[in-house]
Protein backbone atom coordinates (compact mmCIF):
# COMPACT_ATOMS: atom_id res chain seq x y z
CA UNK A 1 0.00 0.00 0.00
CA UNK A 2 1.16 3.19 -0.79
CA UNK A 3 -0.28 4.87 2.54
CA UNK A 4 -2.10 4.47 5.48
CA UNK A 5 -5.07 6.56 6.03
CA UNK A 6 -7.38 7.14 9.14
CA UNK A 7 -11.16 8.55 8.57
CA UNK A 8 -13.16 9.83 11.18
CA UNK A 9 -16.68 10.55 10.16
CA UNK A 10 -20.09 9.83 12.35
CA UNK A 11 -21.59 9.55 8.38
CA UNK A 12 -21.36 5.32 7.98
CA UNK A 13 -22.12 5.84 3.70
CA UNK A 14 -19.31 8.59 3.77
CA UNK A 15 -16.96 6.21 5.56
CA UNK A 16 -17.77 3.62 2.95
CA UNK A 17 -17.57 5.70 0.16
CA UNK A 18 -14.47 6.94 1.05
CA UNK A 19 -12.51 3.67 2.00
CA UNK A 20 -13.72 2.40 -1.56
CA UNK A 21 -11.88 5.56 -3.63
CA UNK A 22 -8.97 4.90 -1.41
CA UNK A 23 -8.67 1.15 -1.69
CA UNK A 24 -9.02 1.21 -5.31
CA UNK A 25 -5.98 3.34 -5.53
CA UNK A 26 -3.96 1.35 -3.25
CA UNK A 27 -4.32 3.06 0.07
CA UNK A 28 -4.83 1.42 3.18
CA UNK A 29 -7.72 2.91 5.06
CA UNK A 30 -9.07 2.31 8.96
CA UNK A 31 -12.59 4.45 9.86
CA UNK A 32 -13.81 5.30 12.97
CA UNK A 33 -17.73 6.63 13.61
CA UNK A 34 -16.33 9.17 16.96
CA UNK A 35 -13.86 11.11 17.85
CA UNK A 36 -12.77 9.13 20.59
CA UNK A 37 -12.89 6.01 18.35
CA UNK A 38 -10.69 7.82 16.18
CA UNK A 39 -8.45 8.45 18.91
CA UNK A 40 -8.10 5.12 20.37
CA UNK A 41 -6.72 4.01 16.86
CA UNK A 42 -4.24 6.88 16.45
CA UNK A 43 -2.67 6.01 19.68
CA UNK A 44 -2.56 1.89 18.63
CA UNK A 45 -1.36 2.66 15.34
CA UNK A 46 0.86 4.66 12.67
CA UNK A 47 -1.29 6.48 9.97
CA UNK A 48 0.45 8.91 7.37
CA UNK A 49 -3.01 11.18 7.26
CA UNK A 50 -6.12 11.44 8.86
CA UNK A 51 -9.38 12.85 7.23
CA UNK A 52 -11.70 14.04 9.57
CA UNK A 53 -15.34 15.47 9.50
CA UNK A 54 -16.13 19.38 10.35
CA UNK A 55 -19.42 18.53 12.08
CA UNK A 56 -20.44 15.28 14.46
CA UNK A 57 -24.46 15.24 14.62
CA UNK A 58 -26.94 17.16 13.20
CA UNK A 59 -26.40 20.04 15.83
CA UNK A 60 -25.01 23.18 13.62
CA UNK A 61 -23.07 23.73 17.52
CA UNK A 62 -21.54 19.96 16.35
CA UNK A 63 -18.51 21.69 14.79
CA UNK A 64 -17.11 22.43 18.65
CA UNK A 65 -16.32 18.69 18.26
CA UNK A 66 -14.58 18.74 15.19
CA UNK A 67 -12.47 21.29 16.78
CA UNK A 68 -11.81 19.23 19.90
CA UNK A 69 -11.11 16.51 18.04
CA UNK A 70 -8.46 18.54 15.81
CA UNK A 71 -6.88 19.88 18.85
CA UNK A 72 -6.24 16.61 20.88
CA UNK A 73 -5.05 15.00 17.49
CA UNK A 74 -2.42 17.91 16.94
CA UNK A 75 -1.30 17.98 20.87
CA UNK A 76 -0.83 14.09 20.47
CA UNK A 77 0.51 13.71 16.91
CA UNK A 78 1.69 17.27 15.89
CA UNK A 79 3.29 16.38 12.58
CA UNK A 80 0.48 14.34 10.89
CA UNK A 81 -1.76 16.21 8.35
CA UNK A 82 -5.47 16.80 8.97
CA UNK A 83 -7.97 17.33 6.06
CA UNK A 84 -10.84 18.86 7.29
CA UNK A 85 -14.49 17.52 5.39
CA UNK A 86 -17.46 20.16 5.96
CA UNK A 87 -20.57 21.23 4.60
CA UNK A 88 -19.59 25.11 4.31
CA UNK A 89 -16.10 27.05 3.33
CA UNK A 90 -18.19 30.02 5.05
CA UNK A 91 -17.46 29.15 8.75
CA UNK A 92 -15.19 31.12 10.43
CA UNK A 93 -13.83 28.14 11.88
CA UNK A 94 -12.54 26.30 8.99
CA UNK A 95 -10.10 29.71 8.59
CA UNK A 96 -9.83 29.30 12.57
CA UNK A 97 -8.36 25.64 11.91
CA UNK A 98 -6.15 26.65 8.97
CA UNK A 99 -4.11 29.21 10.90
CA UNK A 100 -4.14 26.21 13.68
CA UNK A 101 -2.21 23.84 11.16
CA UNK A 102 -5.03 21.88 9.27
CA UNK A 103 -3.45 20.89 6.30
CA UNK A 104 -6.42 20.97 3.69
CA UNK A 105 -10.35 21.18 3.96
CA UNK A 106 -12.88 19.46 1.19
CA UNK A 107 -16.43 20.32 0.43
CA UNK A 108 -19.15 17.60 1.36
CA UNK A 109 -19.71 16.21 -1.31
CA UNK A 110 -16.13 16.62 -2.81
CA UNK A 111 -14.27 15.63 -5.72
CA UNK A 112 -12.67 12.63 -5.95
CA UNK A 113 -9.54 13.45 -8.35
CA UNK A 114 -8.80 16.39 -6.07
CA UNK A 115 -9.15 14.56 -3.02
CA UNK A 116 -6.69 11.98 -4.04
CA UNK A 117 -4.09 14.64 -5.43
CA UNK A 118 -4.67 16.12 -1.75
CA UNK A 119 -4.12 12.89 -0.11
CA UNK A 120 -1.19 11.70 -2.10
CA UNK A 121 0.78 14.99 -1.60
CA UNK A 122 -0.03 15.28 1.97
CA UNK A 123 1.57 11.58 2.23
CA UNK A 124 4.86 12.46 0.48
CA UNK A 125 5.31 15.57 2.77
CA UNK A 126 4.39 13.61 6.04
CA UNK A 127 6.95 10.72 5.04
CA UNK A 128 9.38 13.26 4.03
CA UNK A 129 8.84 15.25 7.51
CA UNK A 130 9.14 11.98 9.60
CA UNK A 131 12.55 10.75 7.81
CA UNK A 132 13.60 14.21 8.04
CA UNK A 133 12.59 14.18 11.64
CA UNK A 134 14.23 10.37 12.47
CA UNK A 135 17.71 11.73 10.36
CA UNK A 136 17.35 14.84 12.58
CA UNK A 137 17.42 12.94 15.74
CA UNK A 138 19.83 10.58 15.30
CA UNK A 139 22.15 13.19 14.29
CA UNK A 140 21.00 15.33 17.90
CA UNK A 141 22.14 12.10 19.77
CA UNK A 142 25.41 11.57 17.99
CA UNK A 143 26.02 14.97 18.81
CA UNK A 144 25.32 14.67 21.93
CA UNK A 145 27.72 11.69 22.41
CA UNK A 146 30.36 13.48 20.84
CA UNK A 147 30.30 17.00 23.38
CA UNK A 148 30.00 14.81 26.41
CA UNK A 149 32.97 12.73 25.37
CA UNK A 150 35.11 15.19 23.62
CA UNK A 151 36.53 18.48 23.75
CA UNK A 152 35.23 20.67 20.68
CA UNK A 153 36.72 24.34 21.29
CA UNK A 154 33.52 25.85 20.70
CA UNK A 155 33.45 25.10 16.88
CA UNK A 156 29.85 25.81 15.55
CA UNK A 157 28.00 23.53 13.44
CA UNK A 158 24.67 21.67 12.70
CA UNK A 159 25.32 19.68 9.69
CA UNK A 160 25.71 16.26 9.02
CA UNK A 161 29.35 16.45 7.03
CA UNK A 162 30.96 18.33 9.90
CA UNK A 163 29.08 15.77 12.68
CA UNK A 164 31.14 13.34 10.53
CA UNK A 165 34.25 14.98 9.95
CA UNK A 166 34.69 15.81 13.81
CA UNK A 167 33.44 12.65 14.76
CA UNK A 168 36.67 11.36 12.58
CA UNK A 169 39.49 14.10 13.80
CA UNK A 170 38.39 13.25 17.65
CA UNK A 171 38.30 9.62 16.77
CA UNK A 172 42.04 9.83 15.16
CA UNK A 173 43.14 12.68 18.25
CA UNK A 174 44.79 10.06 21.06
CA UNK A 175 46.80 8.25 17.68
CA UNK A 176 50.37 10.10 17.52
CA UNK A 177 50.26 9.49 13.78
CA UNK A 178 50.34 12.56 11.21
CA UNK A 179 47.48 14.26 9.98
CA UNK A 180 46.71 16.14 7.30
CA UNK A 181 43.82 19.10 7.38
CA UNK A 182 42.72 19.85 3.77
CA UNK A 183 40.11 22.19 2.39
CA UNK A 184 39.19 25.54 0.85
CA UNK A 185 39.98 28.70 1.66
CA UNK A 186 38.07 29.57 5.01
CA UNK A 187 36.86 27.08 6.33
CA UNK A 188 38.17 26.40 9.90
CA UNK A 189 41.24 23.78 9.37
CA UNK A 190 43.14 25.83 12.61
CA UNK A 191 40.11 25.05 14.50
CA UNK A 192 40.00 21.59 13.80
CA UNK A 193 43.81 21.10 14.86
CA UNK A 194 42.85 22.91 17.76
CA UNK A 195 39.84 20.60 18.32
CA UNK A 196 42.55 17.42 17.69
CA UNK A 197 44.74 18.56 20.05
CA UNK A 198 42.46 19.47 22.41
CA UNK A 199 41.80 15.60 22.71
CA UNK A 200 45.15 13.71 21.83
CA UNK A 201 47.27 12.67 24.83
CA UNK A 202 49.45 16.19 24.77
CA UNK A 203 46.69 18.32 25.82
CA UNK A 204 48.87 20.35 28.20
CA UNK A 205 52.09 19.86 26.39
CA UNK A 206 53.12 22.94 24.23
CA UNK A 207 50.60 23.42 20.73
CA UNK A 208 53.12 25.67 18.56
CA UNK A 209 50.83 26.85 15.44
CA UNK A 210 53.54 28.31 11.99
CA UNK A 211 51.90 30.12 9.23
CA UNK A 212 54.44 28.40 6.54
CA UNK A 213 53.27 30.93 3.66
CA UNK A 214 54.62 33.41 6.17
CA UNK A 215 58.34 32.27 5.95
CA UNK A 216 60.89 33.39 3.59
CA UNK A 217 63.51 30.84 1.39
CA UNK A 218 66.01 32.15 3.73
CA UNK A 219 63.94 31.83 7.37
CA UNK A 220 62.38 28.52 7.05
CA UNK A 221 65.01 26.47 8.41
CA UNK A 222 65.87 29.00 11.29
CA UNK A 223 62.41 29.36 12.08
CA UNK A 224 61.63 25.45 11.99
CA UNK A 225 64.81 24.21 13.21
CA UNK A 226 66.27 26.94 15.45
CA UNK A 227 69.77 28.53 15.14
CA UNK A 228 72.54 27.94 17.19
CA UNK A 229 75.18 30.68 16.31
CA UNK A 230 75.19 33.05 13.55
CA UNK A 231 77.51 31.04 11.39
CA UNK A 232 79.76 33.45 10.65
CA UNK A 233 81.70 34.84 13.50
CA UNK A 234 80.88 32.40 15.87
CA UNK A 235 78.96 34.56 18.49
CA UNK A 236 76.19 33.00 20.34
CA UNK A 237 72.84 34.12 18.49
CA UNK A 238 70.32 31.34 20.32
CA UNK A 239 67.23 30.32 18.82
CA UNK A 240 64.68 27.86 19.20
CA UNK A 241 63.00 26.38 16.32
CA UNK A 242 59.31 25.35 16.43
CA UNK A 243 60.16 21.77 16.14
CA UNK A 244 61.96 21.91 19.69
CA UNK A 245 59.93 24.61 21.47
CA UNK A 246 56.80 21.56 20.53
CA UNK A 247 59.04 19.37 22.05
CA UNK A 248 56.19 16.63 23.94
CA UNK A 249 53.70 18.51 22.51
CA UNK A 250 52.13 19.55 18.52
CA UNK A 251 53.08 21.01 15.57
CA UNK A 252 50.57 22.57 13.09
CA UNK A 253 52.22 23.72 9.98
CA UNK A 254 49.22 26.01 8.08
CA UNK A 255 49.87 26.38 4.28
CA UNK A 256 52.12 23.20 4.01
CA UNK A 257 51.77 23.17 0.43
CA UNK A 258 53.34 27.09 0.49
CA UNK A 259 56.89 24.88 1.77
CA UNK A 260 59.28 25.35 -1.01
CA UNK A 261 60.89 22.03 -2.59
CA UNK A 262 63.94 22.39 -0.75
CA UNK A 263 62.49 23.40 2.64
CA UNK A 264 59.80 20.02 1.60
CA UNK A 265 63.47 18.15 1.56
CA UNK A 266 64.55 19.00 4.84
CA UNK A 267 61.60 18.74 6.24
CA UNK A 268 60.97 14.98 4.42
CA UNK A 269 64.79 14.10 6.31
CA UNK A 270 63.60 15.01 9.80
CA UNK A 271 60.66 13.24 9.68
CA UNK A 272 62.69 9.81 7.93
CA UNK A 273 65.58 9.97 10.61
CA UNK A 274 63.31 11.56 13.58
CA UNK A 275 66.24 14.04 14.52
CA UNK A 276 66.70 17.83 13.53
CA UNK A 277 69.54 20.44 13.73
CA UNK A 278 70.20 23.54 14.74
CA UNK A 279 71.56 25.61 12.37
CA UNK A 280 75.09 26.37 13.03
CA UNK A 281 75.14 23.22 15.58
CA UNK A 282 76.91 19.57 15.56
CA UNK A 283 74.56 18.09 17.43
CA UNK A 284 71.25 16.95 16.78
CA UNK A 285 67.75 16.66 18.93
CA UNK A 286 65.66 13.66 18.92
CA UNK A 287 62.30 14.98 17.20
CA UNK A 288 59.46 14.47 19.77
CA UNK A 289 55.67 15.73 18.80
CA UNK A 290 52.66 15.13 17.15
CA UNK A 291 52.75 16.92 13.55
CA UNK A 292 49.59 18.76 12.41
CA UNK A 293 49.48 20.13 8.70
CA UNK A 294 46.40 21.89 6.71
CA UNK A 295 46.51 22.78 3.10
CA UNK A 296 44.13 24.35 0.83
CA UNK A 297 45.29 22.38 -2.47
CA UNK A 298 44.73 18.61 -3.39
CA UNK A 299 48.02 17.40 -1.95
CA UNK A 300 47.65 14.34 -4.54
CA UNK A 301 47.61 16.53 -7.44
CA UNK A 302 50.23 18.72 -6.46
CA UNK A 303 52.67 15.19 -6.33
CA UNK A 304 51.52 14.83 -9.95
CA UNK A 305 52.30 18.13 -10.94
CA UNK A 306 55.84 17.70 -9.46
CA UNK A 307 55.19 20.76 -6.92
CA UNK A 308 55.19 18.45 -3.92
CA UNK A 309 57.44 15.68 -2.87
CA UNK A 310 55.54 12.36 -2.92
CA UNK A 311 57.66 11.22 0.20
CA UNK A 312 56.98 14.34 2.46
CA UNK A 313 53.54 13.84 1.20
CA UNK A 314 53.01 9.81 2.52
CA UNK A 315 54.74 10.79 5.60
CA UNK A 316 52.25 13.43 6.14
CA UNK A 317 49.25 12.02 4.98
CA UNK A 318 48.62 9.06 7.30
CA UNK A 319 45.42 10.50 8.28
CA UNK A 320 43.31 12.96 6.28
CA UNK A 321 40.81 15.10 7.31
CA UNK A 322 38.86 16.92 4.74
CA UNK A 323 36.89 19.99 5.69
CA UNK A 324 34.05 20.40 3.13
CA UNK A 325 33.23 23.77 1.83
CA UNK A 326 30.56 25.89 3.37
CA UNK A 327 28.48 25.40 -0.11
CA UNK A 328 28.54 21.97 0.89
CA UNK A 329 27.15 22.22 4.44
CA UNK A 330 24.15 24.58 4.34
CA UNK A 331 22.40 23.71 7.52
CA UNK A 332 25.78 25.13 9.39
CA UNK A 333 25.20 28.66 7.84
CA UNK A 334 22.50 29.77 9.74
CA UNK A 335 23.93 28.25 12.87
CA UNK A 336 27.10 30.14 11.58
CA UNK A 337 25.40 33.83 11.33
CA UNK A 338 23.78 33.35 14.95
CA UNK A 339 27.34 33.14 16.11
CA UNK A 340 28.20 35.92 14.18
CA UNK A 341 25.56 38.20 15.22
CA UNK A 342 26.11 40.62 17.88
CA UNK A 343 23.09 40.73 20.88
CA UNK A 344 20.01 42.52 19.74
CA UNK A 345 20.27 41.92 16.10
CA UNK A 346 17.85 39.47 14.13
CA UNK A 347 17.60 37.92 10.45
CA UNK A 348 14.57 38.69 8.40
CA UNK A 349 13.26 35.91 6.84
CA UNK A 350 14.31 37.00 3.23
CA UNK A 351 17.09 37.28 4.51
CA UNK A 352 17.76 33.99 5.72
CA UNK A 353 16.59 32.46 2.82
CA UNK A 354 19.08 34.76 0.78
CA UNK A 355 21.87 33.14 3.09
CA UNK A 356 20.87 29.62 3.07
CA UNK A 357 20.89 29.77 -1.00
CA UNK A 358 23.93 31.79 -1.34
CA UNK A 359 27.40 29.39 -2.58
CA UNK A 360 29.77 31.51 -0.38
CA UNK A 361 33.15 30.71 -2.56
CA UNK A 362 35.04 32.01 0.87
CA UNK A 363 33.37 29.85 3.07
CA UNK A 364 33.16 30.50 6.90
CA UNK A 365 35.77 34.12 6.63
CA UNK A 366 33.23 35.27 3.78
CA UNK A 367 30.27 34.66 5.87
CA UNK A 368 31.58 36.14 8.86
CA UNK A 369 32.45 39.37 6.63
CA UNK A 370 29.01 39.66 5.37
CA UNK A 371 27.50 39.71 9.06
CA UNK A 372 29.32 42.07 9.95
CA UNK A 373 28.62 44.24 6.97
CA UNK A 374 25.29 43.87 7.30
CA UNK A 375 24.62 44.95 10.59
CA UNK A 376 26.70 48.32 9.35
CA UNK A 377 24.11 48.66 7.14
CA UNK A 378 20.66 47.60 8.54
CA UNK A 379 18.30 50.13 10.12
CA UNK A 380 16.90 48.84 13.58
CA UNK A 381 19.20 46.35 14.40
CA UNK A 382 17.44 43.81 11.38
CA UNK A 383 19.03 42.35 8.37
CA UNK A 384 17.28 42.33 5.31
CA UNK A 385 18.51 40.35 2.17
CA UNK A 386 19.25 43.39 0.34
CA UNK A 387 21.78 44.00 3.46
CA UNK A 388 23.75 41.02 2.77
CA UNK A 389 25.08 42.57 -0.58
CA UNK A 390 25.05 39.01 -1.91
CA UNK A 391 23.82 37.67 -5.52
CA UNK A 392 22.61 34.82 -5.89
CA UNK A 393 23.43 32.85 -9.05
CA UNK A 394 20.18 31.15 -10.29
CA UNK A 395 22.50 29.27 -12.81
CA UNK A 396 22.96 27.24 -10.45
CA UNK A 397 19.49 26.01 -9.79
CA UNK A 398 17.88 23.37 -12.15
CA UNK A 399 14.80 24.90 -13.26
CA UNK A 400 11.37 23.17 -14.40
CA UNK A 401 12.34 22.57 -17.80
CA UNK A 402 15.73 21.21 -17.35
CA UNK A 403 16.70 18.58 -15.39
CA UNK A 404 17.69 15.36 -17.73
CA UNK A 405 16.72 11.57 -17.02
CA UNK A 406 19.97 10.90 -15.20
CA UNK A 407 19.03 14.26 -13.08
CA UNK A 408 15.45 13.01 -12.35
CA UNK A 409 16.30 9.64 -11.51
CA UNK A 410 19.74 10.49 -9.36
CA UNK A 411 16.84 12.77 -7.65
CA UNK A 412 14.19 10.00 -6.65
CA UNK A 413 17.48 7.47 -5.54
CA UNK A 414 18.54 10.05 -2.98
CA UNK A 415 14.96 10.51 -2.53
CA UNK A 416 14.80 6.96 -1.81
CA UNK A 417 11.85 6.74 -4.62
CA UNK A 418 9.81 9.73 -2.86
CA UNK A 419 8.39 11.88 -5.30
CA UNK A 420 7.78 14.96 -3.14
CA UNK A 421 11.41 15.34 -1.87
CA UNK A 422 12.68 14.31 -5.28
CA UNK A 423 10.56 17.24 -7.00
CA UNK A 424 12.20 19.22 -3.54
CA UNK A 425 15.47 18.48 -4.82
CA UNK A 426 15.24 19.21 -8.50
CA UNK A 427 12.91 22.74 -7.99
CA UNK A 428 9.87 21.44 -9.16
CA UNK A 429 6.31 20.58 -7.92
CA UNK A 430 5.16 16.97 -7.34
CA UNK A 431 2.76 17.32 -10.16
CA UNK A 432 5.56 18.67 -12.51
CA UNK A 433 7.90 16.25 -11.61
CA UNK A 434 4.78 13.37 -12.39
CA UNK A 435 4.47 14.74 -16.06
CA UNK A 436 8.17 14.78 -17.05
CA UNK A 437 8.63 10.93 -15.79
CA UNK A 438 5.55 10.35 -17.40
CA UNK A 439 7.56 12.04 -20.25
CA UNK A 440 11.12 10.25 -19.68
CA UNK A 441 9.44 6.65 -19.11
CA UNK A 442 10.55 6.75 -15.81
CA UNK A 443 8.27 4.19 -14.06
CA UNK A 444 7.03 5.29 -10.66
CA UNK A 445 6.88 3.01 -7.71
Amino acid sequence: MNGKILIIDDNPMVLKSLANLFKSNNLDTTTALTPAQGLVLLAQDSFDLVIQAMNFGADTKACEQGEALFHQIRDRHPNIAVIFLTTSTDSSNVVNLAKAGAADYLLKPWDDNKLLVSVNNLIDLYRLQRLQDDIHFKRFRRRQALESQFELCGICFDSNEMLQLLEMATQVACSNVPIVISGPNGTEKEKVAEIVQANSGVNTAPFIKVNVATLTENLIAAELFGVDSDGHNGEAKMQMGCFEAASGGTLFLDGIDNLSFEGQGELLQVLQTGEFTRLGSAHSQRLSLRLLSATNVDLAQAVKAGAFRQELYHQLNVIELKLPALEQRKDDVLPLVQLFLEPGYKLASCAKRKLKQYHWPGNVVQLENTIGRAMLLCDDKKIKAANLAIEIDQSRFIGPSQPSQDDVEQALADADGFIANAALRLGLSRQSLIRHMDKLKIERD
